[in-house]
């Protein structure tokens, strides 16, 4: 495992999910180790690229109601 986390280290979510997609064998040896835990860490990738997509989402979303709301108001003192 710390072999496998070290190889990826600085390597991005895609890059990481493109991986465990090539090296997956569903025919092969369901007990193979290194197999399971690099899909154990593609999987965590994956997750930890969702959660980071979701606050950016939250953050642009607030971001863009504080400028919807700062126009409003300049649009009022105007009229």
């Amino acid at each position: 495992m710390e072999r496998l986390t070290r190889e990826i280290k600085g390597s991005s979510a895609a890059k990481i999910v493109m991986n465990a997609i090539d090296s997956y064998n569903p025919t092969g040896n369901l007990e193979d180790v290194e197999q399971k835990e690099l899909i154990a860490i593609a999987y965590a990738k994956v997750k930890e690229a969702i959660e980071s997509t979701e606050n950016t989402i939250e953050i642009t979303e607030n971001t863009i109601e504080i400028v919807d709301n700062c126009l409003e108001s300049l649009s009022k003192k105007r009229a």
